[in-house]
């Protein structure tokens, strides 16, 4: 698989490398406060300088309830939202590429990878930029 690779407009590349999450760098988010959640067809959720944006069918858990939801369907996200506002306890990319991160209120949500779709990714502090790429091969798209 080649390197990734993002192109912009005005012609200008900016390489990435394809990594295992066993050696991708530490995602900065435990204790992190959960400042706001967007929606559009994904889902957002903001920790300070890092964006969590969540691309295809998610679990959530909270309060006891569990649940699988789709970013697209918005009027199925109430318990999403019902998470905030929160701080992180841990978010970790599992070696399934699945991405967990769990709340110190107990809620969770975990995003397994797509076979078809970026699942999620992870953008910031700076100009980081994490994703979860569709049958990835146990590989992770990262720009430092």
């Amino acid at each position: 698989m080649p390197a990734p690779e993002i192109r912009y407009s005005d012609g200008s590349v900016r390489q990435g490398e394809l990594l295992s999450p066993s050696v991708t760098p530490a995602l900065g988010l435990d204790g992190a406060d959960l400042t706001f959640i967007r929606i559009n067809y994904q889902a957002r959720l903001q920790f300070a300088e890092t964006e969590v944006v969540i691309e295809s069918p998610f679990r959530v858990s909270v309060g006891g309830e569990q649940r699988t939801l789709d970013p697209e369907v918005r009027a199925d996200l109430g318990l999403l939202l019902a998470i905030y506002p929160a701080t992180l306890a841990s978010a970790v990319i599992q070696p399934d590429l699945s991405l967990r991160m769990v709340f110190e209120s107990g809620s969770t949500i975990e995003v397994p990878q797509d076979l078809h779709y970026e699942a999620w990714q992870i953008e910031g502090p700076g100009s980081r930029l994490i994703v979860c790429p569709p049958e990835g091969d146990g590989t992770l798209a990262v720009w430092r």
